[in-house]
């Protein structure tokens, strides 16, 4: 699974503890993942890599979502890894078609659109029809936008992916309470 990974995506290796994500996802087929790490540990690296190698493979409209958009500007569009990698470089540039910067929208070459946006911003969103979220920093977010998209998910089944830090008993909290035994998830 790593070299397939890195075949796709050489400036990405993963993390011993990043791995049971990727699996999770691209081979046991999983639909709902939540993500909770500590500070630094390479939340978002993990979750855009999985959201645009699922774009590649599935033409659809993905989110990534963070509480807020300019959070999501910081985050992602205009984001650095502590090698001065940016996320945008991860994506192989052969498969992009083109990146609209005043949207945050990437376009790839078979047809799927990759959208970075807020999750406060979910009346926007609404009829969107995404075939993948990610929830960038979950305990902060919005909860309606997740009540919003996910009976468009469930339609087609699409994933989600929530990344978050703890702060506390919020809805991040009651989403792992609520799932920790649940072998679906």
């Amino acid at each position: 699974m790593a070299i397939a990974v890195q075949e796709i995506s050489p400036k990405f290796i993963a993390r011993i503890y990043q791995k049971p994500l990727m699996r999770a996802f691209f081979i046991e087929g999983k639909k709902r993942l939540l993500q909770i790490c500590h500070r630094r540990a390479g939340k978002d690296t993990l979750a855009w890599q999985v959201m645009w190698m699922a774009a590649l493979l599935k033409p659809g409209l993905y989110l990534y979502l963070a509480p807020i958009i300019s959070q999501a500007a910081s985050i992602i569009w205009n984001g650095r890894g502590k090698d001065g990698t940016s996320f945008l470089d991860y994506i192989p540039p052969q498969i992009i078609k083109k990146i609209n910067n005043s949207t945050m929208s990437i376009y790839l070459i078979n047809g799927s659109i990759i959208r970075v946006t807020g999750s406060n911003n979910f009346e926007a969103i609404v009829g969107s029809n995404p075939l993948g979220l990610v929830f960038s920093e979950f305990q902060n977010s919005d909860l309606r936008s997740w009540e919003i998209l996910r009976p468009i998910l469930a339609e087609n089944e699409g994933f989600a992916i929530f990344t978050a830090t703890p702060r506390g008993y919020n809805h991040l909290w009651d989403m792992y309470q609520t799932n920790k035994d649940n072998p679906s998830c």
